[in-house]
């Protein structure tokens, strides 16, 4: 049900319209009197061209904070419906590649590892996915410009990040004032940004992890609970492009 709904909001943009001068199809009215003069190009086609094609990013937050079974079940469910969907999309995981969690840290390098391309068959992901947490530290910031980096080089008119995290950076708040920054310039040059709070079981965001992703990700961010998985992930994605005004095909 949802790979269908979000397919309708993801599906590239398409451009239709009638085409005569064809020898068949449907009677071209305002071509009946070119029939007098023996011309028989005098049909109509309908023609479907694609305007912007979609790609999706799909990055996932691997440090030790994330709950290793309740993100897995995130993911698969959100590789399930996007393949079901048949969009392109990325799969990466990013996390920090130190372990001395102070707040000084959050401008190391990000660890960012490749779990699935564009051209890789989904259901390979569905059958065998190895989410590693490589623990540590959770560099917001700098996987976020490096995300954005790896995205720039896309050549599909439309994209789209999801971002996945638990909503903790190394610099707390004053990190996700960077990563907003960050945000709004990605979407300034045409990357759609959204934010996906993934916590532990069934645990939604507390207050304090409510206005760190408001200040990372806008409104533009879903909270997400186990409990029901399909309605706040999924669901919460829906709504979020919906908001985004992307609605085209719906």
């Amino acid at each position: 049900l949802y790979a269908a709904r979000l397919a309708r909001l993801l599906l590239s943009q398409e451009d239709r319209r009638k085409e005569g001068g064809h020898r068949s199809g449907k009677l071209d009215a305002r071509r009946l009197s070119q029939i007098k003069a023996g011309n028989t190009h005098v049909f109509a086609r309908n023609s479907v061209t694609k305007t912007a094609e979609t790609r999706i990013m799909v990055a996932v937050d691997g440090s030790s904070s994330m709950d290793w079974s309740s993100t897995l079940c995130a993911i698969l469910a959100l590789n399930k419906c996007l393949g079901r969907a048949n969009v392109k999309f990325d799969i990466i995981e990013w996390g920090g590649i130190s372990y001395s969690h102070s707040s000084d840290i959050f401008g190391d390098a990000p660890w960012i590892v490749y779990h699935k391309k564009a051209s890789d068959n989904w259901r390979n992901v569905d059958r065998g996915f190895e989410f590693q947490p490589c623990g540590g530290d959770t560099p917001t910031y700098p996987s976020m410009v490096g995300t954005a980096r790896i995205m720039s080089e896309w050549q599909e008119p439309r994209r789209v990040l999801l971002f996945l995290t638990d909503g903790v950076p190394n610099g707390h708040f004053n990190e996700c004032e960077m990563v907003g920054n960050v945000v709004k310039d990605m979407r300034v040059g045409g990357i759609e940004t959204y934010g996906v709070y993934i916590g532990g079981g069934s645990l939604s965001a507390d207050d304090i992890v409510r206005v760190w992703m408001n200040e990372m990700f806008c409104d533009k961010w879903t909270d997400t609970s186990f409990e029901k998985l399909g309605e706040t992930l999924l669901g919460g994605i829906e709504k979020l492009l919906i908001k985004g005004g992307h609605a085209h095909a719906a």
